[in-house]
């Protein structure tokens, strides 16, 4: 009896652990799961590195540049917060106006790691845009 109950145990925490791993990567493209990776481990060897990545446009705006597909999990609450602060400039955000869903391949470079308090909570990257160009269908 005691070995069944273990064995029902072990599934549902494995099946648990599945599920969690899934989710938090569920509204993240795998081109940056390694950055997610390295904020999980505090790993400041990323800062400086160029990375490019093929993101969906939610918002473009001079302000505010946000991809559908670049959050993760917040730790605390049931809710999800952008993988970086990017740093842009209103003259490459121009011609994204109006499109809202298309594919970007954006190319940036990590500034720094934001993973101490106030932060430490929701960990992020501060990142510069290099480029961003919509990838035709």
């Amino acid at each position: 009896m005691t070995n069944q109950i273990n064995y029902t145990t072990s599934i549902f925490l494995l099946v648990a652990a599945l599920l969690c791993t899934a989710t938090a990567s569920a509204n993240l493209n795998p081109a940056l799961l390694g950055i997610a990776q390295a904020l999980d481990e505090q790993d400041s060897q990323i800062t400086g590195k160029a990375y490019t990545a093929d993101l969906t446009l939610k918002v473009a705006t001079e302000k505010f540049l946000i991809f559908s597909d670049a959050y993760l999990p917040s730790k605390e609450e049931d809710s999800n917060y952008q993988i970086a602060k990017w740093i842009f400039t209103p003259e490459q955000t121009q011609p994204l106006k109006g499109k809202r869903g298309t594919t970007c391949r954006v190319r940036f470079k990590v500034e720094k790691l934001n993973t101490q308090a106030p932060y430490s909570d929701m960990p992020h990257i501060v990142a510069t845009i290099l480029s961003i160009e919509p990838l035709d269908r």
